[in-house]
Order: C-alpha cells, then structure tokens, then sequence
C-alpha cells in the first residue's frame, strides 16, 4: 500500500510540475483559453483585460507549482490534499463544460508544448481526482492508525 501511494503522490505531483511548466513557458496559449472561457461565461471585461489574464495565468502556475512541490517532497502533503481535490475539481467542470462545445480543440492546459483535447484533459482530470482522492484516504487511515 505504502509503495501504491507513494507511486500516485509523485505522479500527480509530476502532472502538476508538467502542467505549471508548460503554462510559464508559454503562457499565451493557456491565457487564450482562460479569456476564450471568460468570453463565454459573459465576463467580456475580463476575457479583454490582459492584465487580468496574466495575474489568474500567474496564480494558476503558482497553485500548480506550490501543490506539486508539496507533494514531490510530501511536506505536508495531507494539507494540500483538500486543496489538490478543489482545484482539480474547477479543472474538472471547466473541461466538461468545453468538452460538450469543443470536444477535440486544443485545451491550452499544458500551454504550446502539449496539445491535449478537452476530451483527454477530462479523462486525465478524473484520473487526477481519483488519485487525491485514494491519496485524502490513505492519509486519514494513516493519520487513524497513528492515534492507537
């Protein structure tokens, strides 16, 4: 089990690094779909504003980076663990709400240096909960069990 779980916290937190990586190498093509999103939702002045575009570019990089490192080191990873579930779950929605538009266009997750489909973003985005998900329970076994 401890082999299982150590497997899936280095895994996620590489897809995290990945995906933060790409977004600072090239983050135009994530703000293209963070304002093409904003567009539709109706939030015109933001989707316009690229000052607003490149802050939320910046906390997202961040997020994923702080998140990723946390887990890679396993510093308190059961506290980023909730954390984790949140935004993978905002990922999740996003994804599924693009899906049934735009199911094969390109997601803009890993900036210019992957081109993912909203359709493999979602599948990757239910393999990521899961992965929180098993990791949130293995902590709280584990945090039981070192109570007795």
């Amino acid at each position: 089990m401890k082999l299982l779980s150590e497997t899936a916290r280095v895994c996620l937190a590489l897809i995290f690094l990945f995906a933060a990586g790409a977004k600072l190498v090239s983050p135009d093509a994530f703000s293209r779909q963070v304002a093409t999103l904003f567009g539709d939702l109706g939030l015109h002045a933001l989707a316009a504003n690229d000052i607003a575009l490149m802050m939320i570019v910046g906390i997202v990089v961040i997020a994923e980076a702080a998140i990723g490192i946390v887990l890679l080191l396993n510093y308190r990873a059961d506290r980023v663990l909730p954390l984790t579930a949140l935004m993978v779950l905002v990922f999740l929605v996003i994804n599924m709400t693009r899906l049934q538009s735009t199911p094969n266009a390109d997601c803009g997750c890993f900036g210019d240096l992957l081109q993912v489909s909203y359709y493999h973003t979602f599948l990757l985005d239910l393999a990521m909960l899961a992965l929180t998900l098993f990791l949130m329970k293995v902590e709280e076994v584990g945090a039981l069990v070192s109570e007795v």
